[in-house]
């Protein structure tokens, strides 16, 4: 909802304009999306809402939502050290967003695989990973934006790799 004050104008998210599915909200940045809280160092842990986060990235990929037009999952700063997950939700786009300093480190060989023609893009984000930090294929679309991969083995992204800051 726009408003002109006399400072300038005022931009403010309304959720009423969203389709009203379960958990959809107008996110300040990217518009309806369902939104996925999560924190490892959470004091009250739960079911990815702001108030009760999920404590890893990988909890809050399995719980994306088909109801909504877009999952975004915000992550608190911190190093998460999690192993490989798969990601192939072709008709709902996914982006994760980290807050400072959000280190995401697979022991595995690779940390997030995309497929299916799913769409992800990350953002602040640090990626490391035993051969590759991010594998992007069957004509998927990852993009990457202020992204740092590092202490990979072989191809950081395989495919495609639309952009990095590093």
């Amino acid at each position: 909802t726009d408003a002109c004050e006399s400072t300038g104008c005022r931009h403010t998210p309304d959720d009423a304009i969203c389709d009203g599915a379960v958990g959809e909200i107008c996110d300040a940045e990217e518009g309806c999306a369902g939104v996925i809280w999560v924190d490892q160092a959470c004091h009250d842990c739960g079911d990815g809402t702001e108030s009760s986060p999920y404590e890893s990235i990988v909890e809050a990929l399995g719980d994306t939502s088909a109801d909504v037009t877009m999952n975004v999952i915000r992550v608190a700063s911190g190093t998460y050290e999690e192993d490989q997950y798969d990601y192939n939700q072709s008709d709902k786009p996914i982006i994760i967003i980290g807050e400072e300093s959000v280190f995401w480190r697979s022991p595995d060989d690779v940390a997030l695989k995309v497929s299916n023609e799913a769409s992800v893009t990350l953002r602040r984000m640090r990626l490391s990973a035993k051969k590759r930090a991010v594998e992007c294929r069957d004509r998927s679309h990852c993009s990457l934006e202020d992204v740092t991969i590092r202490d990979c083995g072989e191809t950081a992204v395989k495919v495609c790799l639309l952009y990095t800051s590093d």
